[in-house]
């Protein structure tokens, strides 16, 4: 039996699933069926959702892709708090670093008012925090945080 080439595979598996397959841009059709509007809800259905289509879609499909550079001390204690929050809770949504990260931009933006500066330790002063070099002095390139295999400090969580 000779191999298959990859593009052979992905053509079997979309003809096989016609809602998985994207069609290329020269063989677009028109809609047969265009978008019909939906149907008023019914009297009783005033607390039902007025998109259920957004609930089945999982949260991280509905967010926007941001990649950011953060100290180690960023990352190390946005996972030891996500993971604090997530113990202490005892229901609902996941909380994660990305969780934390979103509601940090969130704050800053609700202070927009109050940043002003140049550099990054400017606009830190500006709403009240003190220079960055203070905390990333304390990261674990230099030792300052725990680590896995680390006998004389309390165990990586």
């Amino acid at each position: 039996m000779s191999r298959k080439r990859l593009g052979d595979l992905i053509g079997e598996a979309a003809a096989a699933n016609p809602l998985t397959s994207v069609p290329s841009e020269n063989t677009a059709q028109p809609d047969p069926d265009p978008p019909m509007a939906p149907p008023a809800p019914a009297p009783n259905q005033r607390d039902a959702p007025a998109t259920p289509a957004l609930s089945v879609v999982p949260k991280y499909l509905r967010l926007t892709r941001k990649e950011a550079r953060l100290r180690e001390d960023q990352v190390y204690d946005a996972i030891r708090l996500a993971r604090g929050l997530n113990r202490a809770k005892s229901g609902g949504e996941r909380i994660t670093e990305n969780t934390l990260i979103r509601i940090g931009v969130d704050l800053l933006l609700a202070r927009r008012a109050d940043l002003s500066g140049a550099t990054e330790d400017e606009l830190r002063a500006s709403v009240g925090l003190g220079p960055a070099e203070q905390l990333s002095s304390m990261s674990p390139v230099g030792g300052g945080w725990p680590t896995q295999n680390s006998s004389k400090s309390a165990p990586f969580i």
